[in-house]
């Protein structure tokens, strides 16, 4: 053992051996004639050394004592210590004992703490008063345990020296470590630092020639060095700029709908290498341009304080993906983060897809109609009901769709009608309607009607004429693979009609070329055509005109019904007509007028010559009175009806 410790062991030894003396040379009855003593309180009877080094041992005892301060020696309390002076005082185990002979003796306990003076130890022990030792002083320092920034930074600005900073390295409790020479770094990832590894001399780095660069604004140092854990300073501020090396976009182009203006409006400074806006940079202009769109407005602005605000430029009309505006004044140049143009409002309908020829009464080949801004984009978002039209064909089938992610494709509509050039119509709600190109409507559907594809026009009495009738699906298309018979029959004030009135169809048409028309010369004649389950069909109005062969003698006018014996009769007439009662105006026919029944003899001129197919009688008389009737009549043509009875007078 040391020599401090045996002088401690027999020091106390003599305690001990005093205080049973006393017991006994005091006349202190024995334990066993009276009173047992009474524990009542701790005290420290070797009290610590005044100054111990951090982290080192103290050695001390403490005693268990009635009220008399004499020593319980049959106490075995057990004793604990804590501090009992200045906060801060760390002690280590074991640092609870149990008495011996009412002694408790501590020599291994170690203490730490900031180096100071004033630092006591308490001793308790449970139903006991407890007890402070003297003050003790901690001096030195403990193993290095971690980095402080004992000399803070201060406010700087942009590439600026700062004022001098200490990094100190300490011991757990924050007392310097002087032996410490460690290489210490001071660093913050947004900052541009020079200058700034300085080794640590008698435990504290002095960094007296740091540089800073980066973006104004509050920010943090840290210090580090192998083995220790990272130091955090207070916050500083970094002000001002640099010179202007760059533009920058300070209000980014966000995604923008064609044709309109940025919102929020793209602002670009005149900026420094860390991004800080160069507040006294004021020329040259800054133009900007559009990278994968178009730009229209002010583009070229004039800094104020390093700052231009393009509050009037608006995006391309095309819609794009990627695009980005890039920003130049004399050498400086920005380019901004990238930005999509979308389109505008839902505005138009448009054919992406053009109908192609296709055959009446078919599907059509697929063809597709979009939403489109006025622009003509696609508007991806819109579901519009849209629907084909088109006057004067018969769609169907599914004409009628929502568009789908802006388009609407048509692949089950049937398109009939007329065959030939045609274009077709989209309508949506709210939307400006499109048209198609054109496509060809070819072909026929089913046989559904007769039509006069050639139509009579004016026709002589009795001549031969030729005209088509044609099978027709409902379209009015022809049938060409018909092989239908077709007949036709007399219409409107006909009373004839001759030749071949039935003829099969060839290739969709049958031709009738040796029809005769017989009846009253007039406008506002028709033939009707048929055929079995076919619609009819019935022709133009045409006119018949001239005359037939001639065949009959008719009353044009007929003798007045009263007459005079021997004197003329007043005149009459009588004309020369075909079958139908149209005048021969080419008959040179003598007619002879006779008693067709009754009394009375005819006199006078009988016989009249024809002029134009009409013969006038202006001499005519009788000679015996009486009744009559009398007829016209010539030796090839029939002749007249009996004209209405006559009365003959005296």
């Amino acid at each position: 053992m040391t020599k401090s410790l045996a002088r401690f062991v027999a020091i106390i030894a003599v305690i001990v051996f005093v205080t049973a003396f006393s017991y006994v040379g005091c006349g202190k009855k024995s334990t066993s004639g009276s009173s047992a003593p009474v524990a009542i309180k701790l005290v420290f009877t070797t009290q610590p050394a005044s100054s111990v080094t951090v982290d080192g041992k103290i050695a001390f005892t403490v005693t268990v004592q009635d009220a008399n301060g004499m020593t319980i020696t049959s106490a075995t309390n057990l004793i604990t210590i804590s501090s009992g002076g200045l906060t801060g005082l760390t002690i280590g185990n074991p640092k609870t004992k149990a008495a011996v002979a009412g002694v408790a003796t501590f020599t291994d306990i170690t203490v730490g703490g900031l180096a100071r003076t004033g630092y006591k130890l308490y001793a308790s022990a449970t139903g006991l008063t407890g007890a402070n030792s003297d003050a003790f002083e901690l001096i030195g320092f403990g193993a290095k345990s971690k980095l402080v920034f004992t000399g803070q930074p201060t406010n700087t600005v942009v590439d600026g020296t700062m004022l001098p900073i200490t990094v100190t390295v300490q011991d757990t409790y924050g007392n310097k470590v002087i032996t410490a020479t460690d290489s210490i770094t001071i660093t913050n990832t947004g900052l541009t630092l020079a200058n700034n590894i300085v080794a640590a001399v008698a435990g504290a780095a002095t960094f007296d020639a740091v540089t800073v660069g980066g973006l104004a604004g509050s920010w943090t140092l840290s210090a580090s060095a192998a083995g220790f854990a990272n130091s955090t300073s207070v916050a500083f501020a970094l002000t001002g700029f640099a010179t202007a090396n760059k533009l920058g976009f300070i209000t980014q182009p966000s995604e923008t709908i064609a044709g309109a203006v940025f919102s929020p409006v793209v602002v670009v400074a005149a900026q420094d290498k860390y991004g800080n806006t160069v507040t006294d940079y004021s020329a040259p202009d800054v133009t900007i341009t559009g990278v994968g769109t178009t730009l229209v407005g002010t583009i070229t602005l004039t800094p104020l304080s390093g700052v231009v605000t393009f509050s009037d430029v608006t995006v391309g009309t095309v819609i794009a993906t990627g695009c980005a505006i890039s920003a130049t004044s004399g050498v400086l140049t920005g380019i901004s983060t990238t930005f999509n143009v979308t389109p505008a409002t839902a505005y138009q309908l448009a054919f992406t897809t053009q109908p192609v020829d296709t055959a009446v009464d078919t599907v059509a080949t697929s063809f597709a109609v979009t939403v489109q801004d006025i622009y003509g984009n696609k508007v991806t978002n819109a579901n519009n009901t849209i629907t084909i039209v088109r006057t004067g064909l018969i769609l169907g089938g599914i004409k009628i769709k929502a568009a789908v992610n802006g388009v609407a494709t048509f692949d089950a509509v049937t398109i009939g009608g007329l065959a030939g050039s045609w274009f077709l119509g989209a309508t949506a709600a709210g939307l400006t309607p499109a048209t198609s190109d054109t496509f060809t409507l070819s072909g026929f559907g089913a046989e559904n009607r007769l039509a006069f594809t050639t139509q009579p026009t004016t026709i002589g009495v009795d001549v031969a004429t030729t005209f088509e009738v044609t099978v027709q699906d409902i379209y009015g298309n022809p049938v060409i693979t018909a092989t239908n018979t077709i007949t036709l029959t007399a219409g409107t004030d006909i009373l004839a009609i001759g030749g071949t009135i039935s003829k099969p169809v060839v290739a969709g048409v049958a031709t009738f070329d040796d029809i005769t028309v017989g009846g009253v010369s007039g406008i506002g004649k028709i033939l009707i055509a048929s055929s079995p389950n076919l619609t009819g069909a019935t022709s133009a109005a045409f006119a018949l005109t001239g005359f037939g062969t001639k065949s009959k003698l008719r009353w044009v006018i007929q003798p007045a019904t009263l007459q005079e014996v021997g004197v003329a009769w007043a005149t009459f007439t009588i004309e020369i007509t075909d079958i139908y009662g149209n005048r021969d105006t080419t008959a040179d026919d003598d007619v002879t007028v006779v008693k067709a029944s009754g009394t009375g003899t005819l006199s006078g001129t009988l016989t009249g010559v024809t002029d134009s197919g009409l013969v006038t009688f202006s001499l005519v008389n009788t000679t015996v009175g009486g009744t009559m009737t009398i007829e016209g009549t010539s030796s090839t043509l029939t002749k007249t009806p009996a004209s209405g009875s006559i009365v003959i007078n005296y």
